[in-house]
């Protein structure tokens, strides 16, 4: 047995995943809507609406809340160059002004005019076999 299918068998034996899944050398992995060689959620951000503004209500900080929220998982996950802007925004809320709702519609336009910006994972190490376990809170 080979070195790398005998840690294999280690990892499976004391790591009891659900699934198990072998990447093969040209294959993209997905998971939770990122693509694990260039982490990017162009789709995500693609299906993210402007918020239009009316009277300034309660209706309107729950349209900047939902805007940000949806910003805001790629901003944890694959988008580090929105993080901050969305940390922000996300402070400001509770007092939101038509500024707040305004910064945030220009954030959305940012991130999908630049949907395909996002990390890169590179190998690293330079021996085969490596393994990624990404995971998410349920």
């Amino acid at each position: 047995m080979s070195d790398i299918k005998r840690r294999s068998k280690r990892l499976k034996a004391e790591f009891t995943f659900k699934h198990w899944r072998e990447q093969g050398e040209n294959e993209t992995l997905a998971f939770c809507g990122c693509h694990l060689t260039h982490i990017q959620q162009k789709e995500c951000l693609m299906k993210v609406k402007p918020i239009t503004l009316a009277n300034g209500d309660q209706e309107d900080r729950e349209l900047k809340r939902a805007l940000l929220g949806r910003l805001q998982w790629p901003a944890t996950q694959s988008a580090p160059h929105l993080r901050a802007s969305v940390s922000l925004l996300c402070g400001e809320v509770s007092q939101a002004k038509v500024s707040t709702a305004q910064q945030a519609n220009k954030l959305l336009r940012f991130s999908t005019n630049n949907p395909d910006t996002g990390l890169k994972i590179t190998q690293l190490f330079r021996v085969p076999g490596w393994i990624l376990c990404p995971s998410h809170a349920l």
